[in-house]
């Protein structure tokens, strides 16, 4: 009977090992996604602000177009009044 309760031991100590050692590739694997996705976030956010910057260079090109525009509209001898 002692034979027999080692060798159940053993099976469950060498099952236990193994499901630890799943465990942790599984958790590796699982942050080596995740990285994957913070590396794909950064890449989507570095393209945001490139266009960020392009869209805003051109809405002060816009404004200063607008500002211009209201210069020369501008009633300065009270006419309209």
């Amino acid at each position: 009977m002692r034979i027999f309760a080692l060798a159940v031991g053993c099976l469950l100590l060498i099952g236990g090992g193994a499901l630890v050692v799943l465990a942790d590739q599984e958790r590796q694997a699982a942050v080596a996604q995740a990285q994957e996705g913070i590396d794909a976030l950064d890449d989507a956010i570095i393209r945001a602000q490139a266009a960020n910057v392009v869209l805003f260079d051109r809405l002060a090109e816009v404004r200063r177009a607008l500002d211009a525009q209201e210069q020369e509209l501008a009633d300065d001898t009270g006419f309209v009044e």
